[in-house]
């Protein structure tokens, strides 16, 4: 009896031999690598979700903003000439192709009907809401939505007719308050271009506020903003009233009065869940441009 129990009392102490830590180890990390290969996964699967949310939202408030400013165009920009000068500010869209487009528009819709009628050789002009015109803006004073004048705000105040805007030069006419108003003319640039902080290409959109429809049109000294990054391809094409495609690179001076309907599409471009593979998501919008003959 005595015999047996301390025979088994040394089975119970002679531990675990190498064979079976081996194979307790290989068991464990079998288990582990299983893990670990179900969590990188799941990683890279999240990881390629938000890239395929960030891709689609990309392209989607790309042509969202663009259909929105184009909308625009025209918007607050007289039609007919400066007055004792001629000067135009037709056509709106003042040039177009497959990779760009500028136009111009009061996209910020800075602008103010007149509260009272200013006649010729008045400074100060009575508008519903001068917060909108700081001083130094530019600012277009329109009459009878033809007749303009460009004039630089240097002050602002109120008397007994209501608040005011003072401009540097005086009013060559009379201005009706019920037909004349106050307008901060925008010049936008939408271009597709590469950059070499990006993969592939970017959309970029600048603006410049002014009152000089010939001068205000170059794009040398513009701030570009990043609208859109990973753009694959972006096209831009152009068509009239009749449904004619309008075509160019860029379109002729002639043919840009007659655009009416513009469609967008871009491509953007990510990394798919393969390696060395991309996945493209396309976007398009059609665009009907708000005014395109007075």
């Amino acid at each position: 009896m005595n015999r047996r129990e301390s025979g088994f009392v040394r089975d119970v102490n002679r531990g675990f031999t190498l064979v079976e830590m081996l194979v307790s180890i290989l068991i464990f990390s079998i288990v582990m690598i299983a893990v670990y290969a179900l969590f990188d996964q799941g990683r890279w699967s999240s990881l390629h979700a938000e890239r395929a949310s960030n891709a689609l939202d990309n392209g989607r408030l790309l042509l969202e903003q663009m259909e929105r400013d184009l909308r625009m165009t025209g918007s607050g920009v007289p039609f007919g000439t400066e007055i004792n000068v001629g000067t135009t500010w037709r056509p709106w869209i003042f040039e177009a192709a497959p990779l760009r487009i500028y136009f111009r528009s009061d996209i910020d819709n800075a602008n103010s009907q007149l509260s009272v009628g200013e006649t010729a050789g008045d400074t100060d002009i009575h508008v519903l809401d001068n917060s909108l015109f700081p001083v130094a803006t530019k600012v277009v004073v329109q009459n009878r939505l033809r007749r303009w004048q460009a004039e630089t705000v240097t002050g602002i105040g109120s008397d007994a007719s209501g608040p005011f805007i003072t401009v540097g030069t005086a009013l060559a006419e009379d201005f009706d308050p019920g037909e004349g108003e106050v307008f901060t003319p925008e010049h936008v640039f939408y271009q597709f271009t590469s950059n070499a902080a990006y993969p592939f290409g970017i959309v970029e959109r600048a603006i410049r506020n002014g009152n000089d429809p010939v001068n205000d049109i170059l794009t040398a000294g513009l701030t570009w903003s990043t609208v859109a990054t990973n753009i694959f391809s972006f096209e831009l094409r152009f068509f009239a009233l009749d449904g004619t495609e309008l075509t160019g690179d860029p379109l002729a001076a002639a043919a840009l009065p007659n655009v009416h309907r513009i469609l967008a599409t871009a491509v953007v471009r990510e990394r798919a869940r393969a390696v060395q593979q991309w996945q493209d998501h396309t976007f398009s919008s059609e665009i009907f441009v708000r005014s395109v003959k007075p």
